[in-house]
């Protein structure tokens, strides 16, 4: 049996960090060298391609950020977060998953990003943890579920419901 979980979203403000990254910013510098730039036939060109390509750039990017799901079958559980997506076999789960308060936890704070998106507000993809242990996360508030695994990484996940996914996690064991 197939259940699919809905992780948690990102912030409003990783929506408008990444606007302002990805538009505001290269749309702004662009203007402002057309306006300084004399005649700025080509910065006008130029503003119009990068607006151009922008666009569709934004639209899948953000497009990314709405795919977020935990699938929890009888052999694997299966991530999906932004661009990123992990497997798991369900024998690799270690028993001691909880959810937790990761201002709190010292051993579980994640430290850098090794592939992945890191906003104010939101985290997702591969990270390393400050004991330098592998994370795959979608982690958008404090209080998250941490699954470790006997791979060489754990999965730290934002769940409205992380409760419910953890007894089903045990459950299932």
């Amino acid at each position: 049996m197939n259940e699919i979980f809905v992780l948690s979203p990102p912030s409003l403000k990783a929506g408008v960090v990444f606007f302002i990254l990805a538009f505001l910013i290269p749309v702004g510098v662009l203007g402002f060298a057309f306006v300084f730039s004399g005649t700025g036939v080509p910065v006008r060109t130029a503003t119009l391609i990068l607006i151009a390509a922008l666009i569709p750039f934004i639209a899948i990017s953000w497009s990314a950020f709405s795919r977020r799901s935990l699938e929890i079958n009888s052999h694997e559980i299966i991530v999906k977060a932004a661009f990123y997506t992990t497997r798991i076999s369900r024998s690799d789960i270690r028993s001691d998953a909880r959810v937790v308060d990761l201002g709190n936890q010292s051993a579980i704070n994640i430290a850098s990003r090794v592939n992945g998106i890191g906003l104010p507000g939101y985290q997702a993809g591969w990270f390393s943890l400050k004991n330098g242990r592998g994370v795959f996360c979608s982690v958008t508030d404090k209080t998250a579920l941490y699954i470790p695994t006997t791979k060489n990484f754990d999965l730290i996940l934002s769940l409205p419901n992380s409760n419910k996914v953890l007894d089903r996690l045990k459950n299932a064991q």
